[in-house]
């Protein structure tokens, strides 16, 4: 009893020991004249930390992003960066708000110049700079709202591996937001009214992250013209969802908060705030099959054709840097109808193929492969059917490169 008695005044010293220590630093920070921190409108003082944290790793925006993957979208979070300094902040405006190298920080997007210049001022530029955009529409324009400017749906069409998805993980590294892949296949349920319900859902957990990007992939699956005598009634009903989510994501005057440039406090503005931060992006291959006003409500449309044989031979750099640029040339223009997808199979098989021989002894393990061995994986992928527009028909000219068309 006695030793429990003496460990018990042990403990009691101690506390009082560092309650006496936190209190006279506590002294010396009010002497030294720094400031309380901030309290919030319901009078609770705020955790520093928790205002340092971008808007995607706050608690609430945490809860969402598991609600989103519960809904099957993939959530790609923008990595954390340090803040940049004067120098890295002027070779950040230098190259459009992007210090990485190599193409003005779209490496991995060979080719399609006019996309991702597109892309730059259309998307990536208001989102960095939003003032300049809304000073020059504020003297433009009679009655201007805060990124009014600035499309909130954008369509990208074009054939499959030419680049969509990654021209949107791209633009999302670039502004720093995080990334929303959601299939339209993985909202849809059997159940009557689930499928409108996972929509809403996904629109309303994106809110929550302040700011992002949504990636809406295959719009053509459940997006069809409702004009189809064979269109179900379930979809149609998703697709009057989806088509009151893009309005009301697109208007930047909420009601119940501020849509003005000052930022009303309440849901309302918290969510017209999340909405002039982010983008829908909307995909599909086949834009001839959209509903024509889902359509209307998309305020760009880029076009990701199949390359021509100079964007083949940017992308053929990527995967094989170590050929000469002749031999690129000579690959580029006997793979005419290749995605870029295609182009960057034909060089994994390439590479397969060769590590094989080197393992059984065929080539020296020093040595890479050639032109030949390229050129004879593309040919063996056309032959499979799986590479070439049409499957060895031939390619219409209009599919190479791609246009960008302002809705």
């Amino acid at each position: 009893m006695l030793a429990w008695l003496q460990l018990f005044e042990q403990r009691a010293r101690r506390q009082q020991q560092q309650q006496q220590q936190e209190d006279e630093g506590g002294q010396q920070r009010d002497a030294g004249g720094s400031a309380p921190p901030p309290s919030s409108a319901a009078g609770q003082v705020q955790a520093p930390q928790q205002q340092q944290l971008p808007p995607w790793q706050q608690p609430a925006a945490r809860a969402a992003v598991r609600q989103l993957q519960g809904l099957g979208a993939q959530v790609y979070l923008p990595a954390a960066v340090a803040p940049a300094g004067p120098q890295q902040q002027q070779q950040q405006q230098q190259h459009g708000g992007s210090s990485s190298s190599g193409e003005s920080g779209w490496g991995g997007l060979a080719g399609y110049e006019s996309q991702k210049q597109a892309l730059e001022d259309y998307l990536l530029l208001p989102l960095q700079h939003p003032e300049v955009f809304d000073r020059v529409a504020s003297r433009t324009r009679k009655t201007a709202q805060s990124g009014g400017s600035r499309p909130r749906a954008v369509l990208f069409e074009g054939p499959p591996g030419t680049g969509k998805t990654s021209a949107a993980r791209l633009l999302s590294a670039r502004c720093a937001l995080p990334l929303v892949y959601a299939p339209l296949e993985a909202l849809a349920s059997k159940w009557y009214g689930e499928s409108e319900q996972n929509m809403a859902k996904l629109f309303k957990a994106c809110e929550a992250l302040g700011g992002c990007i949504i990636f809406l992939d295959e719009l053509d699956a459940l997006a069809t013209s409702r004009e189809r005598a064979d269109m179900h009634e379930a979809t149609r009903r998703l697709l009057g969802v989806l088509l009151r989510e893009i309005d009301g994501f697109d208007n930047t005057t909420v009601p119940g908060g501020s849509g003005s440039s000052s930022g009303g406090g309440g849901a309302g503005g918290q969510r017209g705030d999340a909405c002039r931060r982010s983008v829908l992006i909307g995909a599909t291959n086949r834009r001839q099959d959209l509903d024509a006003a889902l359509l209307s409500r998309f305020g760009l449309s880029i076009h990701f054709g199949l390359p021509d044989e100079a964007c083949r031979a940017a992308i053929l750099q990527q995967y094989a840097h170590h050929l000469p640029d002749e031999a690129l040339a000579r690959i580029a223009a006997q793979t005419r109808g290749f995605a870029g997808r295609d182009l960057r199979d034909v060089c994994e098989q390439t590479e397969r193929q060769w590590a094989s021989r080197i393992i059984r002894g065929e080539v020296d393990g020093e040595q890479l492969p050639g032109e030949a061995d390229y050129l004879a994986a593309a040919a063996q992928r056309r032959e499979g059917g799986r590479g070439g527009a049409g499957h060895g028909q031939p390619h219409p000219s209009w599919l190479d490169g791609g246009q960008v068309f302002k809705m």
